[in-house]
């Protein structure tokens, strides 16, 4: 907003330099980008915050520097009289079809204008704000704009159809051409000025050519208006088209003000013009805007600032903003807001005016009070660090992926695409939040392979989303990937390294099948008999989806449910007293017997002694029969009482072997 420092003094009797308001104003949350020179003397190029449309304007400003300085702002003069003895009710009709977007609208008819070049303090006070001099009549609204903040408009009235002005919404496929000479396509959420042959302007953007003042105009019909800021800003987004009226609309204009300012764009267009008003005026309100009543408590302005200011004090800041004090008492001040102060709507709104105006720099530092109490991290967070220094021990590089990807991405691994859908997405490739880690990590473990990684091992922890019902869930998750020279032990590996170090005993792998990983090589995660997760080799459908050459292992386990079980406590074990004696056992099995259901029987049959059983080998090839496998188990057995005899340990280790004939139908392998 360019404020020149003459035009500024006509409203308020200020005798600072303009260096000095430059100050004040920054130091009242107004900052000052510049000073610049012009024909008509310095100018200040102030930065106006989005809230702050009041002040996108000479007066706003003026007003801004009168509550700064304690000085009465002097308002321009007005039209009082109307000097034709034409009536207005019988020159036009005009119709509001949409209240709820165009809350108000005024109108004057000004007859008998001479349209000619404007004077020059005119054109040198609008080349200092950077707006081109046009002629007369159009270079006054645009004065009067950037004077009081309101919008208006000039429409040449013998070429409006029929004298009618109706503001409604445009109909389907209608175009305009503006006053930029481009054609604009209207759209029926887009608020017009029509006549009625079509739309004559984009309401609060810009005018239409078929009405425009030109050479031979020789009446007006003056438009001064309030719009809903929305309605207005979208219109303007969508056409691409953006001017000093939408701007000022955009951020809320003074509904109160639209007739005054129409009352000074119509004294001007007299006094230079030589234009003669008809009588009356178009003022369609149909439902006035209240002014807002906030109750403003002594206390809080004390608890909030930490300042004492005297109520008087108080009150003249209210009355210098231009407030008015409805009730007064020891306690509280009731306010009046007026309407152009559309960003007051609380106590606190106020209490910030207090600090702006009183000076931020007046009010003394002072250090928070109050003890504060230290508290160690909670059990999530021991879980989360612990679970991470494991893996990092293990040799896993953590990764951080993206929780938006697209349906394409899951279809890949074929999982569920019914991921939670994003209402406006950066592009097509974010337009869901993911149900799995596993597409994003095969995605890194790709790229990695792609450097020439000879082995891999990453682990992600993350969030996934579900939609059920309507009713969204977020769940974490816990994704580990290897690639390269691994096998299928080293993810199992990390996995049992994982939930032993956390504590975590009652678990067991057994084989199901998932769509994600190859038949032979898929396996789902128990704990205490209910599904956690799932592990095993990434099919070869899938990874040729990804263009991966390599073998690779994933496994992925809600970290929500493994959360449930852990347990940090450190567990002592004393050194065993007594030897341990181990024995081999290796058998042929049936293919669908999983791991699981083998080491439930070994012990079983195996009694107390059995202190460990481990599974070292897994063989499937020529030697072994068709849709069976080879398995070897090292059993170790010990006492924590006494030292056990050769006899009892082969004892209990042919029970083993029985058992696991008649069960499970084993051939033993010698």
């Amino acid at each position: 907003m360019k404020v020149p420092y003459n035009w500024l003094k006509e409203y308020v009797d200020i005798k600072l330099s303009i260096e000095e308001i430059a100050e004040k104003l920054t130091m009242a949350g107004l900052e000052v980008a510049d000073i610049q020179t012009s024909a008509d003397g310095a100018v200040l190029d102030i930065e106006v915050t989005a809230n702050r449309g009041d002040c996108l304007s000479i007066i706003g400003i003026a007003r801004e520097i009168g509550a700064l300085t304690s000085k009465h702002v002097k308002y321009p003069q007005l039209l009082k009289k109307c000097s034709s003895n034409k009536e207005i009710e019988k020159l036009i009709d005009v119709s509001i079809k949409n209240a709820s977007l165009c809350p108000r609208y005024a109108g004057r008819i000004i007859c008998n204008v001479k349209i000619e070049p404007s004077p020059l303090w005119l054109t040198k006070r609008l080349e200092a704000i950077g707006i081109r001099s046009i002629n007369n009549i159009v270079d006054i609204t645009n004065y009067v704009l950037m004077e009081t903040g309101q919008p208006l408009h000039a429409f040449d009235y013998n070429k409006i159809s029929s004298k009618k002005i109706i503001i409604r919404e445009a109909k389907q496929s209608v175009s305009i051409f503006a006053l930029d000479e481009s054609k604009r396509q209207l759209s029926q959420d887009m608020l017009v000025i029509a006549d009625e042959k079509g739309p004559v302007a984009i309401a609060g953007i810009m005018g239409g050519i078929g009405s425009e003042i030109d050479e031979q105009t020789a009446d007006i019909f003056l438009e001064s208006a309030c719009f809903h800021a929305a309605c207005i800003r979208k219109t303007a987004k969508t056409l691409g088209l953006s001017s000093e009226s939408s701007y000022r609309f955009e951020r809320g204009v003074d509904p109160n003000g639209v007739v005054s300012a129409l009352n000074r764009a119509a004294y001007l267009i007299e006094k230079i013009a030589h234009g003669k008003s008809a009588k009356g005026i178009v003022d369609i309100y149909p439902k006035k805007f209240n002014r807002q009543n906030i109750q403003l408590r002594i206390q809080q302005i004390k608890r909030i600032l930490g300042i004492d200011i005297s109520q008087n004090k108080l009150k003249r800041i209210m009355l210098n903003l231009g407030f008015e004090i409805k009730q007064d008492s020891l306690n509280n001040i009731k306010v009046l807001v007026p309407t152009y102060r559309q960003d007051i709507r609380r106590e606190i709104d106020l209490i910030e005016e207090i600090a702006r105006i009183y000076g931020y720099n007046n009010i003394d530092t002072t250090m928070p009070r109050g003890q504060t109490s230290s508290c160690g991290k909670r059990e999530v967070e021991k879980q989360t660090d612990a679970l991470k220094n494991i893996l990092c021990s293990c040799g896993m590089a953590e990764i951080y992926t993206s929780s938006f990807t697209n349906s394409e991405n899951l279809d890949k691994t074929g999982l569920s695409s019914d991921g939670v859908k994003i209402t406006n997405p950066l592009g097509d490739d974010q337009n869901i939040m993911r149900t799995s880690l596993i597409p994003e990590m095969l995605s890194v473990i790709k790229r990695n392979l792609n450097r020439s990684f000879s082995e891999i091992k990453l682990y992600e922890l993350g969030q996934v989303f579900f939609e059920n019902n309507s009713s969204y869930h977020e769940k974490t998750y816990l994704c580990c990937g290897i690639a390269g020279n691994v096998s299928f032990f080293d993810i199992k590996g990390i996995l049992e390294t994982t939930l032993c170090k956390l504590g975590i005993e009652d678990h067991c792998i057994y084989y199901k099948e998932h769509k994600v990983f190859t038949q032979d090589c898929s396996a789902s995660i128990d704990i205490q008999g209910r599904r956690v997760g799932i592990i095993g080799e990434i099919s070869s459908n899938v990874l040729e989806k990804y263009s991966i050459d390599e073998k690779v292992f994933l496994l992925e386990i809600g970290f929500s449910d493994l959360s449930k079980h852990i347990n940090l406590s450190p567990v002592f074990k004393p050194v065993p007293k007594y030897p341990a004696s181990e024995r081999d056992i290796a058998f042929t099995i049936n293919e669908n017997v999983s791991n699981a259901d083998i080491m439930s029987v070994m012990w079983k049959a195996g009694g107390e002694i059995v202190e460990d059983i481990k599974l070292f080998d897994i063989y499937r090839g020529k030697q072994v029969l068709s849709a069976h496998k080879s398995m070897a188990y090292s059993i170790c057995y010990r006492s924590n009482k006494r030292t056990l005899y050769d006899e009892e340990v082969n004892q209990a280790h042919s029970r083993i072997e029985r058992q696991l004939a008649s069960q499970l139908n084993v051939t033993l392998r010698k």
